[in-house]
């Protein structure tokens, strides 16, 4: 299961609930902010026993790595 709400005009929120059957891993957590890349934000996921949950706050937009700024489309502006 996953849900997607969009938040403003860049920014969304995903929820993701999955049960894997052979993840390879008992227990795993993790928990990110990441800045200047592709889709940039919050992460936080958990697995434990092949069940896999993990929330996202994310901005949709490209990073741009020769301007250091977001990539601009004409129809945008």
């Amino acid at each position: 299961m996953c849900k997607t709400i969009q938040l403003t005009t860049h920014k969304f929120f995903e929820a993701q609930l999955d049960r894997f059957r052979d993840s390879g891993f008992f227990f795993d957590f993790q928990c990110c902010w990441r800045t200047k890349c592709d889709h940039a934000g919050f992460e936080f996921t958990i697995e434990i026993a092949g069940f896999y949950f993990g929330i996202k706050i994310y901005d949709n937009r490209h990073w741009n790595y020769d301007t250091n700024d977001w990539v601009s489309y004409s129809d945008e502006e």
